[in-house]
C-alpha cells in the first residue's frame, strides 16, 4: 500500500513538474518572442528614424541651396533695377528697414519670397521614393504653408531681425555719415526664426513621412527644425548699396546734392524775362536786351520767335538743338543732364573693396547707359510777337520749356568672385542698385510780348534791339 501511494505521489509530482516546465518554456518562448518583436520594433524604429533624418538632411540642403539661388537670380535678373535709393532714405537704418519691407515684407516682396520658400519646400519630394523597404514622401499643405511663412516674415521684419548684414559698417553703424561706403563684405543672412511659431503653425510646415513596408508603421518628421533657420546669401548686395549711397549723398557732386541745380535745368523759352531760347541748359537768361527779339538772318517775322537751330553749350549733344521740335528739345535736355551727371559722379572716389561700378570706368559701360532721365516736363509758355510799331505779326506763339521731371542713375555691379556666388556657372553675375530723385518742380508758367525792331526794306535783314 505504501509502495502504491509513493508511486502515485511521484507520478503526481512528475506531472506537476512537467506542467510547470511547459509553462516555463511557454513563458520563455513568449518572452523571447516579445523581446524579439521589441528588438525588431526598436530596430525598425531606428531605421525609420535614420531614413527620416537622412531625408530631412537632404531636403534641408536642397531647400537651402534652392532658396538662396532663387534670391540670387532675382537680384541679378536683367529686368530688375534692384533696390531704389531715394532722398528720404538718408540714414542706414531707414535703408535697412526699407530694403526688408521692399523685398521681403512689403505687399509684393513678402509674397514673392514666401512663394519661393513654399515652392522650394513642396517641390523637394514631389514623387514618393522607396529606400530599403521604406516609402519616403512629403506631407504638406501649400496654401497653409504660404500663409504661415507670410506671418513669420512679417513678424521678423517688424522686429528688425529678418536679416543680418556681414561686415559692412556703412550699412550697420547708424552713427556713420550717410555718404560712407565702408563695406568690405556686404553679403547677408536671412533669418527664419521658427521659435516664433505656435505648435499648430509649426505642425503645418511640410513633414517627411516614412512608411514601413513590413509593418505599415508610419513616422513623421518636420523638414525645418525648431530654432532660428539662417539662409546665407553671399551676393555682396549691401556693398553695392553702400557705394550707391556715396554716389547719391556725396557733398557737392552727389545726385541728391545737386537738386537745386537740376531743378533749374531747362531748354527752350524758359525765362520770363527773355525772348529767346536758352543756350545753356543749366543757366537762365537775364533781362536787358534779351527782352527784345532781334530777327536776323533774313527771316521774316512770320517765322516766329526762334530759329530751328539754337546753339547750346556746354553738355548739349552736337552743341545745338531745335527749339521748334519739342521732342528734339526734350532729348537734348536729357542728354545734357546725363552728360553732366556722368562727369560729376565720375569724380566721386569709391572705396575699392571688391565690387566695381561698371560705368564711367575703364573697361566698363559708358555712363550714359546707366543714367536715365525718367521724364521731362514740357511747359507751354505764351509769348506773342509784336513789332515795335505795335503791329501784331501772327498768332500767339506757344513756346515750350523742357524741364527735368525726375532722374535716376542705375548703378550696375559685377560679382565675379566665386565665393560670393551661389551659381557660378556663368563666371559672374551682375546686379543693380538705382539712385532716383523725383523732387524737381516745373517753373511757373511764363507769358509776355516779345517786341522786335525789323527794317523790312533792308535786304540784309539787320536789326537793332528796340523798345
Amino acid at each position: 500500500m505504501n509502495s502504491r501511494a509513493f508511486t502515485l505521489f511521484t507520478a503526481l509530482i512528475s506531472f506537476v513538474l512537467i506542467i510547470l516546465a511547459m509553462i516555463l518554456v511557454q513563458s520563455m518562448l513568449k518572452t523571447e518572442r516579445l523581446t524579439t518583436d521589441t528588438i525588431s520594433e526598436i530596430q525598425e524604429q531606428g531605421e525609420m528614424q535614420t531614413v527620416a533624418d537622412l531625408a530631412r538632411a537632404d531636403a534641408i540642403q536642397v531647400f537651402n541651396f534652392g532658396v538662396r539661388r532663387r534670391i540670387e537670380l532675382y537680384f541679378t535678373d536683367e529686368s530688375n533695377e534692384g533696390y531704389i535709393l531715394t532722398p528720404e532714405k538718408n540714414d542706414p537704418k531707414k535703408i535697412r528697414d526699407d530694403f526688408a519691407v521692399t523685398f521681403f515684407g512689403g505687399s509684393g516682396g513678402k509674397e514673392q519670397f514666401a512663394n519661393a520658400l513654399a515652392q522650394e519646400l513642396t517641390s523637394l519630394l514631389i514623387a514618393e521614393r522607396t529606400y530599403k523597404g521604406y516609402d519616403v514622401s512629403l506631407e504638406s499643405d501649400t496654401a497653409q504653408l504660404r500663409s504661415v511663412l507670410l506671418q513669420l516674415e512679417e513678424k521678423s521684419v517688424q522686429q528688425d531681425n529678418f536679416f543680418e548684414i556681414v561686415d559692412c559698417p556703412a550699412m550697420t553703424d547708424n552713427t556713420r555719415s550717410i555718404s560712407s561706403d565702408d563695406c568690405p563684405n556686404g553679403s547677408f543672412y536671412i533669418n527664419l526664426n521658427l521659435n516664433e511659431l505656435d505648435a499648430q503653425s509649426y505642425e503645418s510646415l511640410p513633414q517627411i513621412r516614412v512608411t514601413s513596408h513590413s509593418s505599415g508603421r508610419i513616422i513623421k518628421e518636420p523638414i525645418l527644425p525648431r530654432g532660428n533657420f539662417r539662409l546665407y546669401v553671399p551676393l555682396r548686395y549691401f556693398q553695392g548699396i553702400a557705394k550707391a549711397k556715396k554716389i547719391a549723398f556725396d557733398a557737392g557732386n552727389g545726385l541728391f546734392e545737386q537738386k537745386d541745380a537740376l531743378d533749374e535745368a531747362g531748354l527752350g523759352l524758359c525765362d520770363a524775362t527773355a525772348c529767346r531760347p536758352r543756350n545753356n541748359p543749366f543757366g537762365s537768361i537775364g533781362g536787358g536786351d534779351d527782352q527784345k527779339l532781334c530777327v536776323q538772318d533774313n527771316r521774316s517775322l512770320a517765322q516766329g520767335l526762334v530759329n530751328t537751330s539754337q546753339s547750346c553749350d556746354p553738355y548739349c549733344p552736337g552743341d545745338s538743338y531745335n527749339p521748334l521740335d519739342y521732342g528734339n528739345q526734350g532729348r537734348a535736355l536729357e542728354e545734357s543732364v546725363e552728360k553732366k551727371l556722368c562727369e560729376d559722379t565720375s569724380t566721386i572716389s569709391l572705396q575699392p573693396q571688391g565690387l566695381e561700378w561698371n560705368a564711367g570706368r575703364a573697361g566698363g559701360e559708358t555712363c550714359a547707359t546707366v543714367i536715365r532721365i525718367v521724364a521731362v516736363n514740357n511747359t507751354s509758355n505764351d509769348f506773342r510777337e509784336v513789332h515795335q510799331t505795335g503791329q501784331d505779326h501772327g498768332s500767339d506763339y506757344f513756346a515750350r520749356c523742357s524741364e527735368l521731371s525726375s532722374a535716376k542713375l542705375v548703378m550696375q555691379f559685377e560679382e565675379s568672385d566665386e565665393k560670393y556666388l551661389i551659381d557660378a556657372s556663368d563666371g559672374s553675375r551682375t546686379f543693380r542698385v538705382t539712385v532716383a530723385d523725383g523732387r524737381y518742380e516745373p517753373s511757373p508758367k511764363a507769358s509776355g510780348s516779345c517786341v522786335s525792331e525789323f527794317d523790312a526794306q533792308a535786304t540784309s535783314g539787320n536789326c537793332t534791339a528796340g523798345g
